[in-house]
């Protein structure tokens, strides 16, 4: 069981395109479902609407709010939103953390078929996307069968400053969910009784004659773990963990490459709990809910 201590990190440039919608000004009409954008944030109309007076990040009632603009939907607060490069070429962007130091990065709904990581020229990390293996011939020559890694992280040495990434696309694009970096921090052994699922916030409505309608909304991951954890890093792991609280970041619960995917969530702490059972290694549970 890893956790990664997440640090802030800045967009130095991309090649992501623009979106194409209107930006949000006073007085401005708006059509049922329509996007505009808003401070770098992208908003959709409930209903068609004339001479609009309130900021869309008031108007709750009348706006939804749907992740960042293009370029930065990588770094938004979701994971169903992307960054999008649909023109067959790789999605590129450089980051800068400053002074601090990272070796963990995280890529969650991630659409590619390579993933680069390079610092000053020199790659420092790869990953191909491709599951080990296609199961016929057909999805070797064909592509449609098969299976790429959604979710990922790559590990590096410990460094700073500016790193670039490098996204080659499948014949889905080069597209990303969430991007985040930081230090990684093992908990300890992940046991066998871990269990995982999905939170669903889709919408059911009965008439009083039964039919059954269906708002189908987004989902999210959640998974709860019973970790071995050594005994004598009980109270590192404590802090660790209680620093993590109120904050999203990447928790991975099978760290190796053919492991559980399910195991990798990027998420909040709902809550843990440590029992000393022994000398050598104690027990951890711990509970995480995942971002639509």
């Amino acid at each position: 069981m890893t956790v990664v201590e997440k640090v802030d990190l800045t967009l130095k440039e991309t090649n992501a395109p623009a979106d194409t919608l209107r930006a949000f000004s006073k007085g401005m009409n708006v059509e049922l479902g329509e996007e505009i954008v808003y401070e770098g944030e992208k908003y959709k109309a409930a209903k068609a609407m004339t001479n609009i007076q309130t900021e869309p990040d008031k108007d709750i009632a009348n706006f939804a709010h749907m992740g960042a603009i293009n370029e930065k939907a990588m770094f938004d607060r979701y994971i169903g939103t992307q960054t999008r490069k649909k023109d067959g070429q790789p999605l590129k962007f450089k980051i800068d953390t400053g002074k601090k130091r990272v070796n963990c990065f995280s890529f969650f709904n991630v659409d590619g078929s390579e993933i680069f990581i390079r610092k000053a020229g020199a790659v420092i990390a790869h990953k191909r996307l491709l599951n080990a293996g296609s199961r016929s011939w057909w999805e070797y020559f064909f592509e449609f069968g098969q299976d790429y890694k959604k979710d990922v992280v790559l590990y590096t040495d410990k460094y700073f400053g500016e790193f670039e990434i490098e996204i080659t696309p499948n014949r889905l694009g080069a597209n990303l969910g969430h991007f985040s970096a930081g230090q990684r921090v093992f908990l300890g052994y992940t046991e066998l009784e871990a269990e995982f699922g999905v939170n669903d916030y889709s919408r059911k409505q009965k008439t009083a004659y039964g039919d059954v309608f269906i708002a189908k909304g987004r989902t999210a991951n959640y998974m709860s773990l019973a970790v071995a954890l050594p005994t004598p890093q009980i109270d590192r792991a404590r802090d660790t963990l209680k620093n993590l609280c109120g904050e999203l970041t990447t928790f991975i619960g099978d760290e190796k490459d053919r492991g559980f995917k399910s195991l990798l969530v990027f998420g909040f702490l709902n809550d843990f709990r440590i029992k000393i059972t022994g000398e050598q290694y104690s027990a951890l549970s711990i509970n995480v809910e995942g971002i639509i």
